[in-house]
């Protein structure tokens, strides 16, 4: 099968996937020190500690995604769309949390998080040169 390059979608996709995983597990390390933070206090935290993790968690997945996308390395398409689905999750998550505790809500933050997400599951599911590219990885 002759090689099949690599469509520059999926490779602003991944580039797109890294930046969110940065952030992600920025944010995610800093709800535990605060949830930490709260707890030492005696004010609650738990929480925040899980929505922490949650985060830590989908930064890590989005930063592994993406450098494996980048690499050309098998499952990385794959685990993009779980990402992709996770960050979905996590902001509606998120949304519930901060509503229910009557904190404020970076409302440009959550949209900007769920269009990635939804465009990125969308282009993995329908884009023909990405579905031939993740056909060739794998075979690969």
């Amino acid at each position: 099968m002759p090689d099949v390059q690599k469509p520059m979608l999926l490779t602003l996709l991944a580039v797109l996937a890294i930046i969110v995983g940065v952030f992600s597990s920025i944010r995610g390390g800093l709800m535990i020190f605060g949830g930490i933070s709260q707890i030492m206090a005696g004010v609650g935290g738990v929480f925040e500690i899980i929505l922490g993790v949650l985060s830590l968690a989908v930064g890590l997945a989005a930063l592994v995604c993406g450098i494996m996308v980048i690499w050309d390395k098998a499952g990385g398409t794959g685990l993009m769309l779980i990402y992709a689905i996770a960050l979905i999750g996590y902001n509606a998550i998120w949304v519930v949390y901060s509503i229910a505790t009557g904190g404020k809500i970076s409302w440009l933050s959550v949209i900007s998080e769920l269009l990635i997400g939804a465009v990125t599951i969308f282009q993995l599911r329908i884009n023909e040169d990405i579905l031939s590219y993740r056909e060739w990885i794998g075979k690969k």
